[in-house]
């Protein structure tokens, strides 16, 4: 008898329960509700800090002043080995506009407007590097970008996002069923395009985003499951153009990421009417696939003082990559990046005090894997010799017309390791 009575008392909680945040919908047009409406200020601040390393070739043989000849920075023979030469920081601050709307039963349709009141970067020598002994500026070798380098005046209106979203199942309408959402969005290039050293804060790209989450409550908790994929395309008017087909890559890449979690209800349930406290808890984790990005060291390349009209080709693309001008085509920033994935979680409080207003708190954090960020392939064989020419048996320049030697080739290329993502979201959102 207890049993039943413990098991009637859980179906008697969830009886017109609220579902989960993440499988929440506004509706209109359901019985005596004609429309339902929402506003919300959400402030995003966002810290980043990460290591960026580059490749040496250490040669084993002659070393100078030792005994043996032998390198004793390699001592198992000449090898590739990674050293760490930079520490890239970056704060943002965005303050979202959300305007939500119901269509129809259980189906909302959303808008975006990001803010970025503020948003700086900073690269800087490592700890134990300085100007004596850096792989990247020093007076040794041929500096490919001045450090320090920062950029602290990027600021505006960002990239507009519209979306839908629609619960096919509601757990809310029928108790034996849970809650299971679809939706789908898109965000405009509507931001002033990033520019190295340069103000803009807009991504240039379209962006197609889908997702599905599923939830259901059982008694004081509300586990979920919610997948987004990302297709991400290029705009016209950016930096992420195809030129020619030996072109390996050409805009950022898609990704897709997974997040399973649970809300709990210390404090009566969630409802429309009234007051109740969640406490959301989840893992997360995506997978970024290959693709031309803003990377750490977007800012520093784009903007560097090695350029060629100074007799400097560092920064210079591939071998016989001429502007329609004659001149050599100097990079503006952006690289080819390896894939990658991030994991890491999601703590935050949802409070309804009334009917018509709630308040949301977020903490999250994410581990990016260690990756390539200068990883252009030199080209395209077209004409099937083994080997990439700057002018082939057709007279054809095989190589990717966004390959930098400096940065790109074996030996030379930049890594960023230990890369750590921590966001702290406010909002406050009230329904009309």
């Amino acid at each position: 008898m207890r049993a039943l009575s413990f098991a009637l008392t859980i179906l008697a909680a969830t009886q017109g329960a609220r579902a989960a945040e993440v499988t929440s919908v506004l509706d209109a047009f359901d019985g005596d509700k004609v429309w339902d409406g929402a506003f919300g200020v959400r402030f995003q601040h966002v810290e980043r800090r990460a290591q960026v390393l580059r490749e040496w070739i250490c040669q084993s043989d002659n070393a100078l002043g030792d005994p043996s000849g032998r390198n004793p920075l390699c001592p198992d023979g000449n090898e590739v080995l990674d050293s760490k030469q930079l520490a890239f920081t970056e704060s943002i601050d965005i303050v979202n506009i959300d305007l939500r709307g119901g269509l129809w039963r259980d189906l909302e349709v959303f808008v975006t407007v990001p803010i970025i009141v503020s948003w700086s970067t900073d690269l800087s020598y490592a700890d134990g590097v300085d100007g004596s002994n850096s792989l990247v500026a020093s007076p040794v070798i041929p500096s490919l970008f001045s450090v320090p380098s920062s950029n602290s005046g990027r600021a505006g209106i960002g990239d507009l996002v519209i979306g839908v979203k629609w619960a096919p199942i509601s757990n809310a309408r029928d108790q034996g069923l849970p809650t299971w959402l679809v939706g789908i969005d898109y965000t405009a290039p509507t931001g002033e395009a990033r520019t190295a050293g340069g103000s803009g804060v807009g991504s240039a790209v379209h962006v197609l985003g889908l997702q599905t989450a599923i939830s259901r409550q059982f008694g004081m908790v509300d586990p979920y499951l919610h997948l987004t994929g990302r297709l991400r395309f290029p705009s016209a008017d950016g930096p992420f153009k195809f030129e020619r087909t030996t072109q390996t890559l050409i805009s950022p890449g898609h990704s897709l990421e997974i997040a399973f979690g649970t809300e709990i209800y210390p404090w009566h349930d969630p409802s429309d009417e009234g007051s109740w406290l969640s406490i959301d808890v989840a893992f997360r984790a995506s997978y970024t696939g290959e693709g031309r990005e803003y990377t750490e060291l977007f800012d520093a390349l784009g903007s560097s003082g090695c350029d060629p009209s100074t007799g400097c080709t560092r920064t210079t693309f591939a071998r016989g990559e001429r502007t329609p001008s004659g001149g050599l085509r100097k990079t503006d920033g952006v690289t080819d990046v390896e894939h990658y994935a991030d994991v890491g979680g999601h703590l935050g409080v949802v409070y309804q005090p009334m009917r018509w207003l709630k308040a949301r708190l977020a903490f999250d954090y994410m581990y990016t894997t260690e990756h390539f960020l200068t990883f252009a392939d030199a080209g395209r064989d077209l004409d099937q010799n083994l080997q990439v020419d700057a002018v082939n048996q057709d007279l054809v320049n095989e190589f990717n017309p966004f390959y930098n030697e400096s940065t790109d080739s074996f030996g030379h290329r930049f890594r960023v390791a230990d890369k750590h993502t921590y966001t702290i979201m406010l909002s406050v959102e009230g329904q009309f």
